[in-house]
């Protein structure tokens, strides 16, 4: 766990660096739940609550409302 925590700091790290749409790394980076719900709903066959499933949805809307802005 804690490799892939620094291997995502540092691609955030990088977005920063290499764009100067800075904001839409933020907004991607805010995103970190998505995959771990995602992942362990296949890989531990974990059930996902009716939260989980509308808050993914609300940050990936969110995340194409304000990249369109």
């Amino acid at each position: 766990i804690g490799f892939f925590e620094v291997l995502a700091y540092l691609s955030v790290s990088l977005g920063y660096s290499l764009t100067s749409k800075s904001s839409l790394v933020a907004l991607i980076s805010g995103a970190f739940s998505v995959p771990t719900i995602i992942l362990a709903h296949i890989y531990l066959k974990e059930k996902i609550t009716n939260a989980q499933r509308i808050g993914s949805v609300i940050i990936i809307l969110g995340i194409i409302l304000l990249s369109l802005i």
